[in-house]
């Protein structure tokens, strides 16, 4: 399997919800490919899994969405 995410809940859940990686840009005023790379590193800030939450993922939890895959 290729990892592409750190993030495997927040990928799922956008799977689930049509949230695309351009949804998230378009919130934080990024570039998609910026999206990508966060994604991939594990590097949001607070403010931004704050803000994703919010919009989108409200019934989860922080630790749910952000949880590494390794975690």
């Amino acid at each position: 399997m290729i990892r592409n995410s750190t993030y495997m809940n927040l990928s799922a859940e956008m799977a689930r919800e049509g949230v695309l990686n351009r949804d998230l840009a378009q919130l934080l005023n990024v570039r998609p490919a910026t999206i990508g790379q966060k994604m991939a590193n594990g590097t949001f800030s607070m403010r931004e899994c704050k803000a994703i939450k919010k919009k989108w993922f409200k019934q989860y939890t922080l630790d749910y969405l952000f949880a590494e895959e390794d975690d």
